[in-house]
């Protein structure tokens, strides 16, 4: 069975629910609690959608508070730490990273190398977009509606498909080998 459906029956839902998943530790810089208030808009639009959320750290008691605040305790799943959290970006049908400040996070990369559609915060590196056609960058300033809004509209349009975006960018597999191809041709000095 493959992990997509493996993991989403575990956790109880059909192939259509739309989920949006979050990896990251749950601590201010991360931004998860914006991430809670932008899914209720987008759950208010998609009543067939649910939020995983990987990780854990100071902020959990309060993401959990917040869930309850918003009556989403059924559509917002907490995992922890998970061992293989690339059999849950293959569950997953978009991955959202609303952080407030980043260095190269690692999330997003490995979201993209699922073949998962990435939306991030402007805060994170121009490094971390590496599959700008199938990604949308978000302001997090903006209002949770209009964020919401702009993603669900964004992703009723992004390709589907689970191709690696890697595999379609300079760091593909077959791009990489040329260049170390072409740097074991040249001479040393």
């Amino acid at each position: 069975m493959k992990s997509r459906t493996r993991i989403r029956r575990a956790l109880g839902m059909s192939d259509h629910t739309l989920l949006i998943g979050n990896v990251g530790r749950f601590e201010p810089q991360k931004n998860q609690i914006h991430l809670l208030n932008i899914f209720s808009e987008i759950h208010k639009r998609c009543a067939d959608s649910c939020l995983i959320l990987i990780g854990q750290g100071s902020l959990e008691e309060s993401l959990h508070r917040r869930v309850a605040e918003l009556g989403l305790d059924r559509q917002v799943i907490f995992t922890g730490s998970i061992y293989r959290v690339e059999d849950y970006y293959a569950a997953m049908d978009m991955f959202v990273f609303p952080s407030l400040f980043e260095g190269l996070p690692v999330a997003p990369l490995e979201a993209q190398c699922s073949g998962l559609p990435v939306v991030m915060s402007k805060s994170c590196t121009d490094a971390v977009n590496i599959n700008v056609k199938k990604n949308l960058i978000i302001d997090i300033q903006d209002s949770d509606e209009h964020i919401a809004n702009k993603i669900y509209d964004w992703y009723q349009c992004v390709p589907k498909d689970r191709k690696s975006s890697v595999e379609s960018s300079q760091f593909s597999m077959a791009k990489q080998i040329q260049s170390f191809e072409k740097i074991m041709e040249e001479p040393l000095e």
